[in-house]
């Protein structure tokens, strides 16, 4: 395939992705206001996750006009240091999107199972697990070499970078699709407790089961 498809495909797939996932968030908006006339705290967070979010999008768009594609080392000296720079920043855009995104969803999870009090602790461990994730992942990517641009520019700074880099963004990624799996079978672990007709639990089962893409586009990435 050749660098030009790589170009269409970096910078198309991004603007799709983030215009579905604002009018998914904004008909969410529209619901919540339309019942409830008000917003609550996940409706803000989610709100700033999408927004992080955006900072992913662009960069994606900018590292595939700068010559993401094509081997890194084969570059200009400036789009070089401009490609790995801009993969430094999507990391820290996406890990703190992720953080808001994912308190949000929990926040939902925590207010319909709020009756029950072992997934109230679930929905506790998983605010502290998302926290401490979100932390450890901005800190790092951000740290991982001393001055952080001598990560883009390791000729022109002087400077180290931590070992074990790539082992560093697999144990991110996985870490993270654990919780997007997790977020994912617990509302269907409830439901199928629920008395309800198997043809119903199935529906729902169903209509979660779209979530799964997120897992599917985690473990891509």
């Amino acid at each position: 395939m050749t660098t030009t498809y790589w170009r269409m495909v970096l910078a198309v797939v991004p603007v799709v992705g983030a215009v579905v996932a604002t009018v998914f968030f904004l008909l969410r908006l529209y619901s919540r206001l339309l019942l409830k006339r008000n917003l609550d705290t996940g409706d803000i967070l989610m709100s700033l996750g999408l927004f992080i979010s955006y900072g992913v999008t662009i960069c994606t768009i900018l590292a595939a006009f700068s010559g993401i594609g094509n081997d890194i080392w084969g570059l200009q000296l400036k789009y070089h240091g401009r490609v790995i720079m801009l993969f430094w920043l999507t990391q820290t855009f996406w890990a703190l999107s992720q953080i808001f995104i994912k308190l949000s969803v929990t926040l939902l999870l925590r207010s319909l199972l709020a009756s029950i009090r072992k997934w109230e602790i679930t929905t506790t461990a998983l605010f502290i697990y998302t926290i401490a994730w979100g932390i450890a992942a901005i800190l790092v990517n951000i740290f991982q070499c001393w001055p952080p641009q001598h990560f883009w520019l390791p000729t022109s700074t002087h400077g180290a970078c931590i070992n074990g880099q790539t082992a560093f963004f697999m144990s991110i990624g996985a870490l993270s699709l654990i919780q997007d799996v997790v977020l994912l079978l617990l509302p269907v672990a409830v439901v199928w407790r629920l008395r309800l007709p198997i043809r119903q639990k199935v529906q729902i089962t169903v209509a979660f089961s779209i979530g799964g893409l997120v897992c599917v586009f985690s473990l891509l990435r």
